[in-house]
Formats: C-alpha cells, structure tokens, sequence
C-alpha cells in the first residue's frame, strides 16, 4: 500500500501551504479574472490548488 502526505505537493514533493491565488476563467466572450481565492499553494513549484467548496463560489 502507497502512503500519501497530503501535506506534500504530489509535482514535486514540496511543502503545501495556505495561500491565495488569482482564479481566471474563459467564459463565452469574456475573461473573468478573480484575485485572492484562498487556495492550497506548493511552497517549492508553486502549483495551487483550489477547494471545491472555494471554487462553487468563486
């Protein structure tokens, strides 16, 4: 069996910290840019990753 540290960035197994994030979207005509969604960001490389409960409302 695999053992996961949900703390760990599975890109480069780096630190997973909370930060914020700018969230961009392409909808129909029109770019939608929101800035400061909290979010899950790899201290290392940077990767973010939004909760799915934060992504419903942004």
């Amino acid at each position: 069996m695999i053992s996961r540290n949900e703390n760990l960035c599975p890109l480069c197994g780096g630190e997973k910290r909370e930060g914020k994030t700018t969230f961009t979207v392409d909808y129909q005509d029109t770019v939608i840019v929101i800035r400061d969604v909290p979010a899950t960001v790899c201290a290392m490389c940077g990767h973010e990753w939004i909760a799915d409960g934060v992504a419903e409302v942004a």
